[in-house]
């Protein structure tokens, strides 16, 4: 029944050049009571490559940081769904570690200040972007 449904408003942020043809946003439900870390994981992207991060922001928070490889990071505390509609985004991070980014986000971090970080693993996510353009795209 509808009522006992909650409903899941998901995009995702594109990945390569033309992979933004056509919207990545949809809608879908889940049960009343499910954990956000299972909404998470049932409708993670489809694009499923190894090495591959994603934050995930909930309802306008940073919640979570998701790869094939590991899975959902919570950043906040698991909790279940009672209301919706919930708005569910994925910001594609490229190659950067899950693990890493996740303790860096659970540390306070903005996602700002890990793409400003110097090292290996933001110079593969910042690919030539000024600051004032990862700022643009990464708000949150």
């Amino acid at each position: 029944m509808p009522w006992r449904a909650i409903e899941l408003r998901l995009d995702r942020d594109s990945v390569a050049m033309g992979d933004d043809m056509t919207s990545h946003a949809r809608v879908t439900t889940v049960a009343r009571g499910t954990p956000l870390s299972t909404a998470i994981e049932r409708n993670s992207p489809e694009i499923r490559s190894r090495g591959w991060s994603w934050v995930i922001v909930v309802d306008g928070a940073v919640t979570a940081v998701w790869s094939v490889d590991e899975g959902v990071r919570l950043l906040v505390a698991d909790r279940a769904l009672w209301r919706g509609p919930v708005e569910i985004h994925f910001r594609y991070f490229l190659q950067l570690d899950p693990a890493w980014l996740s303790d860096r986000l659970s540390r306070g971090a903005t996602v700002v200040q890990v793409a400003s970080e110097p090292g290996a693993r933001v110079a593969r996510f910042v690919f030539g972007r000024s600051i004032a353009e990862l700022r643009a795209l990464l708000e949150v």
